[in-house]
């Protein structure tokens, strides 16, 4: 894990740059000069942790150049494949795996390689930089580019920021009204106008010669089953199936030269990892944060987890008042306005870790790849419940409309998308719902603008229900929110996160089930809770879901809403 960043422009501060992202690489760093163009790196130890594995790293015939973040899971199996070519390797390293794949199979190496990464290559030959992110948003790549072809790019947006420190950023306001919908800015946006996001499971192709973006494409697409029923398939064979790609994940996830731990909360996801673990290494150590205030304690299930499958938990004992007293946190982690408050407890159980290891499994994505969240069950429920005018004037208070202003053409009350933001629970805050139109006269808003743009290009009428609300969900909230929030908590203490519930294999096997294999209105989860109940206590798998998150309430009290209160106080945007 680490930070990368680059640009064409001499005058840029690239050594300040690199000093901003050396919380995502404390061990060591460098900056080179390749052609015309500036790379650098923070390095993060994982994988071969000697000097010879250090990026930025030049190919063998000295014509292209790699910075990589994240980790290649079937590096090995791909080595073996190159060597059988004549390849000689000098590291251990995921690194120069990357680097002889792209010598060997152009751009094609990326349908080679799985795992989380954003990597940027500059080959001389063809003059071209090419910048790819993961097929799931887990690690992040912004990018600037000016119509004078001036371009740079980092892992941070305050990378991107010191770098260009003569470049003046103009805030996109529909971005910040976006935040106040999503409590994220969804991708490709960015707080400034000139900063794009690259998308998940995209390339994007600079042409050093013109000085200009000659391509972006997506270079991978998730394809989900259409049907619903289960007929024909054999659940059984369907449990082992999803236990054996999982497995061989952990396995592949777990490679490391330094220690390895797994975070344990005692929910699902985190316990079918915790297990999986626990039967590559019985002596892996679990994590978890055993708060004081009882109402938000899930350690006593973790505890019974770690019992169940014999691997020691330790326990860090916290309470919620060091939480608030994190609260302008927000703004160094992320950069731009983000407002989910389960950041602050990410942060917190992340800090506990680091003390003891470098690389942690979780159980993130479990809930989108295998249908968790208890909005699948109502969004499925509003199928043919006809749109009375309740649940359209609920529907619009919710996404702050005003519903005796609404024309058909203005937006389509009741359509699915808005059925899913409403049971979804996504909207403004109660001051900004009622104040509206002065908050979009503030930040210029047209009255035309869709702030569901975000969930409607990702909605297919053609999928079951729940199956269409996971796919908006993989791109949208996981990729725009949930694993930014992990990536930035984590890294700003210097570790790093693996995710075995989206290897692309395990996400593409459980996408190609039937939607009631997978799972249903009754039984969320259903072939993963299957899949592992001989192994996990019972009690843990079937409980209530408990979200890890600290209430709003602790950081304001009466008046504005968190997101309202985290624009003002931290970027002094007053509606």
């Amino acid at each position: 894990m680490c930070g990368i960043l680059g640009g064409n422009n001499s005058k840029w501060n690239y050594k300040l740059g690199i000093e901003k992202l050396k919380h995502r690489g404390p061990d060591s760093q460098k900056i080179i000069t390749f052609g015309s163009f500036y790379l650098g790196f923070v390095r993060l130890a994982i994988q071969d942790i000697s000097k010879n594995a250090m990026q930025p790293m030049i190919s063998d015939d000295g014509n292209v150049a790699l910075v990589f973040n994240g980790e290649i899971y079937n590096f090995i199996e791909l080595r073996c494949q190159l060597e059988k070519k004549g390849y000689i390797f000098k590291t251990l390293s995921d690194t120069e795996v990357i680097l002889n794949a792209y010598v060997e199979y152009g751009k094609s190496f990326i349908n080679k390689i799985d795992g989380m990464f954003a990597i940027v290559l500059l080959d001389k030959r063809k003059k071209r930089l090419y910048l790819y992110r993961d097929r799931f948003g887990i690690k992040p790549l912004y990018y600037y580019y000016s119509p004078g072809g001036d371009f740079a790019f980092a892992s941070e947006l305050k990378g991107l920021e010191a770098v260009c420190a003569n470049i003046t950023f103009d805030i996109d306001t529909t971005a910040v009204y976006d935040f106040l919908f999503y409590q994220y800015i969804p991708d490709p946006k960015s707080l400034y106008k000139q900063v794009k996001k690259i998308e998940p499971a995209t390339c994007i192709e600079y042409d050093l010669a013109s000085r200009r973006i000659v391509k972006e494409a997506k270079y991978w697409k998730l394809v989900p089953n259409t049907k619903k029923s289960d007929k024909g398939y054999n659940f059984d064979e369907v449990k082992e199936k999803v236990r054996e790609i999982l497995h061989n994940a952990v396995v592949q996830q777990m490679v490391a030269d330094v220690p390895v731990g797994t975070f344990l909360s005692g929910g699902v996801d985190s316990s079918v990892i915790s297990y999986e673990c626990s039967t590559v290494d019985s002596k892996i150590e679990a994590f978890c944060v055993a708060y004081k205030e009882k109402m938000f304690d899930e350690s006593e299930y973790a505890q019974s987890v770690a019992d169940a499958i014999g691997i020691n938990l330790n326990k860090g004992i916290m309470n919620l008042y060091e939480a608030v007293g994190l609260y302008n946190s927000l703004k160094n982690w992320f950069d731009e306005p983000f407002g989910d408050t389960t950041a602050y407890a990410n942060y917190l159980v992340s800090k506990q870790i680091r003390k003891n290891i470098t690389v942690a499994l979780s159980g993130d994505g479990g809930d989108e790849v295998f249908g968790g969240y208890a909005r699948y069950s109502e969004f499925e429920k509003l199928a043919n419940v006809k749109v009375t005018d309740l649940i359209q004037r609920k529907i619009c208070k919710r996404c702050g409309w005003d519903d005796h202003l609404l024309s058909h053409d203005y937006v389509r009350v009741g359509d699915e998308v808005e059925k899913y933001a409403y049971v979804s629970g996504f909207g403004f805050e109660d001051h900004i719902r009622t104040n509206l139109a002065a908050v979009k006269k503030a930040l210029y808003i047209d009255k035309e603008y869709d702030v569901l743009w975000h969930f409607r290009q990702f909605y297919h009428k053609d999928l079951p229900r729940i199956t269409a609300a996971q796919f908006i969900d993989m791109n949208s909230y996981l990729s725009s929110g949930m694993l930014p929030k992990v990536d930035r908590t984590s890294m700003a203490v210097s570790l790093e996160v693996r995710v075995p519930l989206l290897d692309t294999k395990l996400v593409e096997y459980s996408f190609s089930l039937p939607q009631d294999i997978r799972c249903n209105g009754s039984d969320l989860k259903k072939i993963l809770k299957e899949a592992y109940i001989e192994f996990i206590p019972k009690k843990c798998l079937y409980r209530k879901k408990h979200g890890f998150s600290v209430p709003s309430s602790y950081y304001t009290r009466m008046g504005l809403g968190f997101r309202e209160r985290v624009l003002k106080d931290m970027w002094g945007i007053t509606l």
